[in-house]
């Protein structure tokens, strides 16, 4: 019934969304500027939400943004606006604007042959014309669009060995990043544009990177040229802000992750007015829901969980050799001590789990505290896992045991037993050092079985509990510990931690989420209940379905993507729940704010 419910709810609340649109960022606003926490239009007073998509693709090795070898750009660029967004952040990488030839697929139609064309004028132009023709497209449908510099060399961002995470390389210097950004930025300050070119996103997320053998760590107002992307920053913003059309959009460290280091080191102030800060959110950004994460999906749970896990249990089974030479009922004193640790490792894989992720919360800025978080989680989630399993073992060991003496008692009455017993220890079978035991086989701990009956009925429950029971334990523990750390409200409390709490801070500072992209229920929800709540600045990651073509021809799938495979605006690929969610982040809060003329 509570699913039906959720069901209408969910219903209706997409037909009320459906027609939300982002209020339209017209020229007569241009160009934007910065207020406090807000961008605002010309004139210093109205309020401009920037509710954004990303457009991929010009970063990848087919150098032209997706969907064009289904689609036009004016039907993809409308569609957006159709669903609600007011303008585009379009990324490219540096090697891309080198790209002279393009691929006629990527400019044709995949599912026909190469003499139907979706994009005749595209076919036999370069790159960064064909970045021209989208870009144009996008202004004629009255979208407003940030470039944005992904990567120095063509492929999926991002990594930290792929030589991409600083803003620069051996193959892209220093110097080669800046003149791109001066030269992009002469490129779209042209008429033809409109003005709607109206930021410049320097480089996307910024992070330690090895770079020519040596290793490099991405900082913020210290350390030296090559590792300063505050400085970089600068230099950079000077070339954007002479050009009166566009803002200057700056990402914090760490994936883009966290602008902690803005609370004792902002840009200068005569970037103040023109100058946007981005931070990225997913779940893998949110550091309490890293390893739980990890857990659930078992990427890393072999290493660090696993292994781990198995031998914690495999010492306390060893230890206890009275299990491998008899039965024992449920009032074995060894399995109740079993069972016991089981209990108290779960208690202390709960107290530890729930120390990171306050840690999480509440110490994002300070990097020795979350590789302290991160081993309380992985510490955590081992107590879990083996008490879990401890506590699963004997119970199974209980319950089968019981029922092996049930069966054994049905064949060889208990009196029958004793008898033969007494009749041995009067024959002189028993040695000395074996008393015999007067206690009746049914209340003894131990149960007189065959040992071949034992050795077989353990051989078998071992290998069921390592196939079957421990890998649920796994499961189990792992979910409770990834609901508990995506509890909404330590989720907004991290998300506050790392970037939130400058839209508020005083002054406030202007924070622009660059990319979002919704991850599983539970942090979903918190995510943009914060986002909505929060009024901000956003950019949906991403438009398209695909990030690329295998080499077999098929497509690697991307499942943030908003439109399906074949591109078509009436076939959208999220389901109609997420759809109206990001269509409630259009709607702004504030419209108005103090004037203020520069």
């Amino acid at each position: 019934m509570a699913a039906v419910l959720r069901g209408i709810a969910l219903t209706l609340l997409a037909c009320c969304t459906a027609g939300q649109r982002a209020p339209r960022i017209t020229q007569d606003m241009l160009p934007l500027q910065v207020s406090g926490r807000y961008v605002v239009a010309r004139d210093g007073c109205t309020r401009v939400k920037l509710s954004c998509i990303n457009w991929a693709g010009a970063h990848l090795r087919k150098v032209v943004p997706a969907g064009l070898h289904m689609r036009t750009p004016d039907y993809l660029a409308g569609a957006l606006a159709d669903i609600g967004f007011n303008c585009v952040r379009i990324v490219y990488a540096l090697q891309m604007l080198n790209a002279t030839k393009v691929d006629p697929l990527w400019v044709g139609n995949a599912a026909a042959s190469r003499d139907a064309w979706v994009n005749p004028q595209l076919n036999g132009l370069s790159a960064i014309k064909v970045l021209d023709q989208v870009i144009l497209a996008c202004t004629r449908a009255g979208l407003a669009v940030i470039i944005n510099n992904h990567n120095s060399d063509l492929g999926w961002c991002c990594g930290d060995n792929d030589q991409n995470g600083l803003w620069w390389n051996d193959r892209y210097p220093h110097k080669v990043w800046l003149a791109h950004v001066r030269d992009l930025t002469l490129r779209f300050s042209k008429p033809e544009y409109k003005g709607m070119v109206v930021g410049f996103d320097l480089r996307n997320e910024i992070r330690s990177s090895e770079v020519a053998g040596r290793w490099y760590v991405a900082r913020w107002g210290r350390g030296s040229q090559e590792e300063d992307w505050r400085q970089a920053a600068m230099e950079a913003s000077e070339y954007v802000l002479r050009n009166s059309q566009m803002l200057a959009i700056v990402e914090g460290i760490q994936y883009a992750a966290v602008l902690c280091m803005l609370a004792e080191n902002p840009l200068p102030a005569w970037m103040a007015n023109r100058t946007l800060y981005s931070a990225h959110q997913y779940k893998w950004t949110q550091m309490g829901l890293m390893v739980p994460t990890m857990v659930v999906n078992g990427l890393s749970t072999p290493v660090k969980v696993w292994v781990p896990s198995v031998l914690v249990f495999g010492v306390f089974i060893i230890r206890l050799k009275k299990l491998r030479a008899r039965f024992c009922c449920l009032a074995t004193v060894e399995l109740r001590k079993l069972r016991m640790v089981g209990f108290a490792f779960i208690a202390v894989g709960v107290v530890l789990s729930l120390l990171a992720v306050i840690l999480a919360s509440l110490r994002q800025c300070s990097l020795m505290w979350r590789f302290t978080m991160v081993g309380l989680e992985i510490l955590g989630c081992v107590f879990l896992l083996s008490g879990t399993g401890c506590a699963m073992w004997s119970f199974v060991r209980c319950c089968s045991f019981r029922g092996v003496q049930r069966r054994r008692l049905r064949i060889q009455p208990e009196a029958e037993e004793d008898g033969l017993e007494l009749q041995r220890h009067l024959q002189g079978n028993l040695s000395p050092e074996e008393p015999w035991d007067q206690t009746p086989s049914s209340l003894r701990d131990g149960c007189c079985v065959p040992r071949h009956t034992e050795v077989s009925g353990s051989a078998r429950q071992t290998f069921l509990f390592i196939i079957v029971l421990l890998p649920v334990c796994l499961l189990v523990s792992g979910s409770f510990v990834l609901y508990v750390h995506s509890s909404r409200w330590l989720g907004q409390l991290e998300m506050a931690t790392k970037w939130g709490r400058f839209l508020h801070s005083e002054p406030p500072l202007p924070v622009w989420v660059g990319e979002y992209g919704p991850g599983y229920d539970t942090d979903r929800d918190a995510q943009f209940h914060y986002f909505i709540e929060g009024d901000m600045d956003l950019a949906y990651w991403q438009m398209g379905s695909e990030n690329g073509r295998r080499q077999d021809g098929t497509f690697n799938w991307d499942s943030y993507g908003i439109f399906s495979l074949d591109y078509n605006a009436t076939n959208l690929q999220l389901p109609d729940s997420v759809m109206s969610l990001i269509r409630q982040t259009f709607t702004p809060r504030v419209t108005s704010v103090e004037c203020s003329k520069t």
